[in-house]
């Protein structure tokens, strides 16, 4: 595909390092093991860009970086973001969830403009965790089912499809960081 067609088409994608490695793609690292890696958007489905590729367009992974988070952000604009509360109103926080499953729910992560529109919701600091790619969810410092959360993300990284990570993130308004949340099973 030629490069002026496939601009439009850039996406973010998060995966595994071993996965970027594995497959010759274009990537950089995103946060540990999670590497951005780009893709080309279709109707049914997504294609990675190969690191050859990239070098056939003369594009190092800033500049695919950069097409692609502002590609994902122009289609990720309309998404509502909606605070959901515990059940019970004597407990603290809040959480959203990101679940289009148009295989990038992840990768928006990566977008600082989106975390910049999770955290109108949330504030900053919030949490969020990734466990794959079709799933993103966030939540508050504050909120009471934090430890909960960090169970459930284990669980749906060993179990779903598209394994991205079993960890929990801090989001802070300049950086991203693996996160010390106790998980309450082993």
């Amino acid at each position: 595909m030629a490069l002026e067609q496939a601009k439009a088409r850039l996406r973010l994608a998060l995966v595994g390092r071993h996965f970027v490695e594995s497959n010759g793609l274009a990537g950089r690292p995103f946060v540990g093991d999670v590497w951005e890696a780009f893709a080309i958007d279709a109707d049914e489905h997504m294609s990675y860009v190969l690191e050859a590729q990239s070098r056939r367009w003369n594009l190092g992974a800033d500049e695919l970086h950069q097409q692609g988070s502002r590609a994902l952000w122009e289609a990720s604009r309309a998404i509502a973001l909606e605070a959901k509360r515990p059940g019970d109103p004597a407990l603290t926080g809040k959480y959203l969830v990101i679940a289009t499953r148009d295989g990038y729910d992840a990768a928006r992560l990566a977008v600082k403009e989106m975390r910049d529109a999770i955290a109108k919701v949330l504030g900053y600091p919030f949490f969020a965790a990734i466990p794959n790619r079709d799933f993103l969810i966030a939540w508050s410092e504050d909120y009471a089912f934090s430890d909960e959360f960090a169970d459930k993300v284990r669980e749906d990284f060993e179990r779903q499809g598209y394994p991205i990570s079993p960890l929990v993130y801090r989001v802070d308004r300049d950086d991203i960081q693996a996160a010390r949340v106790t998980a309450s099973s082993p």
